[in-house]
């Protein structure tokens, strides 16, 4: 059963003011990409275009929960304040007020300027009404899910959706959909991440705490995938189905093993670095060559045809001696003649049988993954970030 996503409802006054944001953005953005050449966009650039304009589609349907994923993982792949404003405006949609306005006053706060007029007082207002309905609850949603979240070294303040919800280690129960993360820790920068919480399941969070003076604190972090997906052990836990992580580690080296449905496996020590974050894209793929058990069961049988085929011939030799033993009578040897050369030629028949059979193996043998790690590779190596840009004027003018 698929999770249910809450849809923007009630478009009525109380969303007019947010609906009026909305379009000022909507047009904004239309500008900005019919008046950039696509040819000045680098892919990563116009990667987080594709996934802004996403987004857009899907806020006009009504999905705030998706639309938000999408602002998010533009902004992610290169900072515009547009897919910030965005994922404002779906956090006030789907009724978390704090997280809204901690969104609005980074908008301001980081692009300044850059942001046109008629938008920051758009904004500005925005920031005012929510401050002063701060106090009052979000509406309950029926549909919740868990996060657990960690933090080396332990007793980080979290705040979900702007809201303090208490020190690490910390379980709570929040609404489905995407939430924002933020991990502070005194000595230490603070961290954001972002994740998506499903109906009935506990999402599990962990940061690798940075010591500030550009020192790295003693922790890094691994994240660990798989395709098709597999089970994940590190260090010889077993740490459930991939993808795992980002997951807060001592700084060194950590054996990581993931074991696949159909038995193939990778396993390596990886390094990982302090304050970084190491990830490791694991590829189970496909057999390299036929499963073991044809030529196995190619082999046994030639070598079942060759048992037989000598047991066959050893009597016709044995019949073959007494024939030719003078002593042996002629009513004897006539029996013997009845009886052998039927079974000469069965002998024939089985270890010609076997012969063609065991070529048969020696061709499987050459086309057989004996190994059981057919297709399995590994990408490892540190999380790349992408570059922040010279200054929030210029982000927006190149977006």
């Amino acid at each position: 059963m698929m999770p249910r996503r809450p849809r923007i409802i009630g478009w009525g006054r109380a969303m007019r003011p947010w609906f009026a944001l909305w379009g000022a953005v909507w047009l904004l953005g239309t500008g900005w990409a019919l008046a950039q050449p696509a040819g000045n966009d680098d892919p990563l650039r116009q990667t987080a275009r594709e996934r802004y304009q996403q987004a857009r589609n899907l806020l006009e349907q009504g999905d705030a929960v998706a639309a938000l994923s999408e602002f998010a993982a533009s902004y992610q792949l290169y900072a515009n304040w547009p897919s910030l404003y965005g994922m404002a405006m779906c956090q006030e949609a789907l009724g978390r007020p704090a997280a809204a306005l901690e969104l609005y006053q980074q908008v301001l706060r980081e692009f300044g300027e850059s942001v046109p007029d008629s938008e920051r007082v758009l904004i500005g207002g925005r920031i005012a009404e929510i401050q002063a309905q701060i106090g009052t609850p979000p509406p309950p949603n029926a549909a919740t899910g868990r996060l657990a979240v960690r933090s080396t070294p332990s007793g980080a303040l979290v705040r979900v959706d702007g809201t303090e919800a208490g020190t690490t280690p910390l379980q709570i129960e929040v609404s489905i959909g995407p939430h924002r993360l933020e991990a502070r820790l005194e000595g230490h920068e603070s961290a954001t991440r972002w994740v998506d919480v499903v109906e009935g399941q506990t999402a599990e969070v962990e940061f690798g705490m940075v010591a500030l003076g550009g020192a790295p604190g003693e922790g890094g972090e691994l994240l660990v995938r798989a395709d098709p997906s597999g089970t994940v052990f590190l260090d010889g836990e077993h740490l459930g189905p991939a993808p795992v992580g980002p997951r807060a580690l001592a700084a060194g080296e950590h054996r990581v093993r993931v074991e696949g449905d159909d038995g193939r496996v990778w396993e390596e020590t990886v390094e990982v670095a302090a304050g970084r974050t190491m990830v490791v894209d694991v590829r189970l793929g496909v057999a390299a060559g036929l499963d073991p058990l044809w030529f196995w069961l190619t082999a046994g049988t030639a070598g079942a045809l060759a048992v037989g085929g000598a047991a066959t011939g050893g009597y016709v030799l044995s019949l073959k001696d007494e024939y030719d033993d003078p002593a042996t009578s002629p009513a004897r040897r006539d029996e013997i003649k009845s009886t052998g050369d039927p079974l000469r030629v069965v002998t024939d028949a089985l270890l010609g049988a076997a012969g063609a059979v065991a070529i048969g193996a020696i061709a499987l043998a050459v086309f057989t993954d004996f190994s059981g790690e057919g297709g399995v590779s590994a990408d490892v190596g540190p999380l790349e970030e992408p570059s922040p840009p010279e200054s929030a004027f210029g982000a927006a003018r190149e977006w």
